[in-house]
């Protein structure tokens, strides 16, 4: 069992290794307006109006905006990645799961009844992180669309 842990834990490193070769940053150090010094603001009405200021900049595009659309759109392909290998770890923990139950003594068949509960518990969060973020997403176009 500890060189099925272990393999599994070297591919995991493996896949994570290769998707993060697989997507590249970008950087726009170029766009930054280096010329201008950050102001040192002091009393109320002095931070108030720094904050005025740099929402008016970036509502006027000031800068490489994105909306939440285009984040989204960034994203997806890395969720499904990700969920493709959750699918694939999950399926190998139940079959390697159910090999157990099929050999193990009834003694040891209550253990591995604890061990299914946290599985189909970390199925449920899992599975359900799709849920949460979609609904971040309602609540943060929902506040866009509010300022």
């Amino acid at each position: 069992m500890k060189r099925i842990g272990k393999g599994v834990i070297k591919i995991a490193i493996i896949v994570i290794a290769f998707i993060s070769m697989c997507f590249s940053t970008k950087v726009q150090a170029a766009e930054l307006n280096v010329a201008e010094p950050l102001k040192v603001v002091g009393s109320l009405s002095e931070i108030i109006g720094a904050g005025k200021e740099f929402i008016s900049q970036g509502q006027s595009g000031a800068g490489n905006v994105k909306t939440s659309e285009q984040f989204a759109e960034e994203l997806a392909p890395i969720g499904s990645i990700i969920a493709g290998v959750g699918i694939v770890i999950f399926m190998g923990v139940l079959a390697v799961m159910a090999i157990k139950w099929i050999v193990a003594k009834p003694d040891d068949k209550a253990k591995l009844k604890q061990a299914f509960v946290g599985y189909v518990i970390a199925a449920f969060v899992f599975f359900g992180a799709v849920g949460i973020w979609r609904l971040a997403i309602t609540i943060i176009q929902s506040v866009e669309q509010q300022i």
